[in-house]
Formats: structure tokens, sequence, C-alpha cells
């Protein structure tokens, strides 16, 4: 069997092209646990005068959003805020919210002043991305934000670069009964 020139080269325009759409990030980043984990995640807010606890654990059978975020910018901010609201809102769902955010400097402090000026009142953490209690959750610090939703101390769905108004339908889903 003998490949012509031509065949050889349009095999190879096929390969790299597949590569490219591969390479361009086409696909959504992968961040956070599997579905049907269950992890405890212990933090100490810096926006509430209590002591460190496990934020699955107080959480319990009932509903829990996990919003690990890594940039101090106009989409986290709406994103913590419309988490702050569905909060106060889910009260008789028994919702309950935590912020982690992820890394140091310039990012984490930005976003910490915000939380406090905010005085958002989800119980929120900054936790450095190389910290051993982070590692099964596999969060990944290069993208916005990574969202667990849980139920039951058992994930449910995880949202990576979740939006704002992306947000409802995801809680309806992890707060239905």
């Amino acid at each position: 069997m003998r490949l012509s020139l031509r065949s050889v080269a349009a095999a190879l325009a096929v390969s790299l092209l597949a590569v490219a759409a591969f390479a361009s990030g086409n696909e959504e980043p992968s961040s956070g646990p599997d579905k049907g984990a269950s992890l405890m995640l212990p933090i100490k807010p810096f926006n509430q005068h209590i002591d460190e606890y496990c934020v699955v654990c107080k959480a319990g059978n009932d509903p829990l959003v996990l919003a690990f975020v890594t940039r101090n910018d106009d989409a986290t901010k709406a994103l913590l805020a419309r988490l702050s609201d569905a909060y106060k809102k889910g009260k008789d769902m028994h919702l309950n919210v935590a912020i982690v955010i992820v890394g140091s400097g310039e990012q984490a402090d930005g976003l910490r002043r915000w939380v406090v000026d905010h005085k958002l009142p989800v119980p929120a953490a900054v936790l450095p991305s190389d910290n051993k209690g982070l590692q099964p959750w596999k969060i990944n610090p290069n993208v916005s934000n990574t969202v667990v939703f849980m139920r039951e101390k058992k994930v449910q769905a995880v949202a990576v670069n979740l939006k704002a108004d992306g947000l409802q339908g995801r809680l309806d889903d992890v707060c239905k009964p």
C-alpha cells in the first residue's frame, strides 16, 4: 500500500487541527471533587467571631454550597453577592454557604477586604493554594471559581467558572427535598 504525499499531508492537517482544538481550551477546565465524594473542610472564618470548624460537618444533611474563589474581579464579587443573598433567603431550606478564598497576595487580600467591607453574612476563610486540606477537593487555582454543591455530606454537582446568573438553577437542584 502506497500513500500519496497528498494523503499524508491531509492526515497530518486533520491531526494538527484536532490537537489545536483540544489545546485551545474549548473544554471547561477541570476543578473540584468527584460527584458523590464525601469530604471534610475545616475553616476559620475571618469575618465571624467563631472558632475553626468543619463546614461540611456543620451542614450535616442540609444543602451546602462551597465557593472556592481565586480572583478579585467583578464576576467573582457578583457571584459572592448572589450567594450571600441566596443564603439569607434560603434559611427556611437550611441552606449553608461558605466562601473559601484560595491563594495569597493581592487577589486574596482584595477579596478578603471586599467580603469584610460588604459585611457578607456567609462565613469566609482564606486558604493558600498549597493547603493540605484543599488537596482532596482538587481545586484548580487557575480557574476563577469552583462552586461545589453538596447535600447529605456528599458532592451533588460542581460548577467551574460559574457566573452569578447561573447560580439559581443549581441552588434549586441542591435545595429540593
